[in-house]
């Protein structure tokens, strides 16, 4: 993860979280559930597969929802602090409701997702197959996940340890201000 954004305003951080982070993490699992589907249709594999297979849709339902919920639940509280911090009058309203009941919310789900995906994996590890062709397949679409994880891993940790807190000490500012 850069360092450099610690130093970046909020409205930067949603900004590159949304376009770059987001964008590209629904992107990679589009291929990736793409690539498991036709491994599952080629290969006419056995239920555990199948199963497995669900599993990996209902974690990339999950994210789907998760990112969903992070637009409408956090990117708002950012945008109206924000706006309140920079007017030059000293009454400044943080609005209310506090950004704090969904940022835990996110917190909770970040580590709830990090378990299932990282169990996920597990279990793709202890799958062998006879036919090379197949385990070279299904190995591949393990690897383009291991990568997935890293990418996912860097906007969990931009989130959690800058955004959240930059969000949470904005809030903190705007009632300061209002006694």
């Amino acid at each position: 993860m850069k360092e450099e954004y610690y130093d970046w305003p909020a409205e930067l951080l949603v900004k590159t979280v949304i376009k770059s982070h987001h964008s590209a993490i629904l992107a990679i699992l589009a291929e990736i559930r793409t690539s498991f589907a036709q491994f599952v249709l080629r290969y006419k594999v056995e239920h555990d597969i199948e199963e497995l297979y669900a599993a990996f849709k209902f974690f990339v339902w999950k994210q789907e929802v998760h990112i969903h919920k992070e637009a409408i639940a956090i990117i708002p509280f950012v945008t109206r602090y924000s706006s309140e911090l920079k007017k030059r009058s000293s009454l400044r309203m943080p609005g209310f409701h506090s950004a704090c009941h969904p940022i835990h919310e996110m917190y909770k789900e970040h580590k709830i997702e990090k378990q299932r995906f990282n169990l996920l994996l597990e279990l793709m590890e202890q799958i062998h197959f006879n036919d090379e062709h197949m385990e070279a397949h299904f190995r591949k679409i393990h690897v383009e996940l291991l990568k997935f994880r890293k990418y996912w891993h860097d906007q969990v940790l931009l989130e959690n340890d800058i955004l959240f807190p930059k969000i949470v000490e904005m809030e903190a500012l705007l009632n300061q201000c209002n006694p």
